[in-house]
């Protein structure tokens, strides 16, 4: 446009130059005629580098348009997933929130409330669980509802004791026993002593299975046929002292210590055998 401008500026000045020059040449004419061919020919080049310039840049501009089409496109896709994954935090987050309630809930659960153990045992509540403790005679592996040794039986460290009701001669009493299902008591250590001891009553003398009916002096448990010294006895002082030398079986008094005593008398007795669990 600025080239076209220049040109009619030209044009008028030749025609004020004409007017005032009427003797001009034709020469010149002629010389300002191709000048004013080869200020064309310029224009048009110019032009076409211009409109070549313009179709590079709006191509430029075109291909950045679509790229920013594109980051824009992949910013909204961003967008999107990140609150998508907003939204699935908040949900976990809730969830979380729900089940630490469900855990602090179950913590406070009395779970003895109701008592779930069975035959007297005493219930402790625990973190979603308890524990019985069983009375003398049950066992189970939860509720104690097992009885581990008949009725009238004792419970101590895997073994059942039968105090009996009723005196017998020492063989009639492990006759008794073993219609039973077990023997004589075999005593072998302080703490059964201690126990059996704490089960007596109804009489100061109990038979045990210990004798030395086979060899003098030599005391062995009927049950199991092993020799007691050297294992345990409680002997009471003086003790086993044969009088008369017919004592070869053993009695345990209510004071605990043993005595021997002959096997024909009757007193009551201790029957041992094991446990149901055992």
């Amino acid at each position: 446009m600025k080239f076209l401008l220049f040109i009619l500026v030209i044009i008028g000045n030749l025609n004020v130059y004409l007017a005032n020059n009427d003797n001009c040449g034709v020469n010149d004419l002629n010389a300002l005629m191709v000048r004013l061919l080869q200020l064309r020919t310029e224009f048009n080049n110019f032009k076409i580098q211009h409109d070549e310039q313009i179709a590079v840049l709006k191509e430029e501009i075109n291909n950045k348009s679509l790229e920013i089409k594109l980051i824009n496109e992949e910013n909204r896709k961003q967008e999107t997933e990140l609150e998508e994954l907003r939204q699935d935090v908040n949900n976990k987050s809730l969830e979380i929130a729900a089940i630490s309630k469900d855990i602090e809930m179950i913590k406070d659960i009395d779970e003895c409330t109701p008592d779930p153990c069975q035959n007297g045992a005493t219930c402790t509540d625990g973190v979603d669980s308890y524990t019985c403790t069983c009375v003398n005679g049950y066992v189970g592996t939860y509720n104690c509802e097992t009885e581990n040794c008949p009725a009238n039986w004792y419970l101590f460290q895997g073994s059942c004791y039968f105090r009996s009701t009723k005196a017998l001669e020492w063989l009639k009493a492990e006759e008794d026993c073993i219609a039973l299902g077990g023997h004589l008591v075999e005593i072998t250590s302080e703490e059964e002593n201690n126990f059996t001891k704490s089960i007596l009553s109804g009489g100061s003398r109990f038979w045990i299975g210990l004798n030395d009916i086979k060899t003098e002096g030599d005391f062995v448990w009927v049950s199991s046929g092993n020799t007691a010294s050297g294992v345990y006895t409680k002997w009471a002082p003086t003790e086993p002292n044969d009088t008369l030398g017919n004592e070869d079986c053993v009695e345990l008094y209510s004071t605990g210590d043993w005595k021997d005593r002959d096997c024909s008398e009757a007193w009551h007795y201790i029957c041992e055998k094991a446990s149901m669990s055992a």
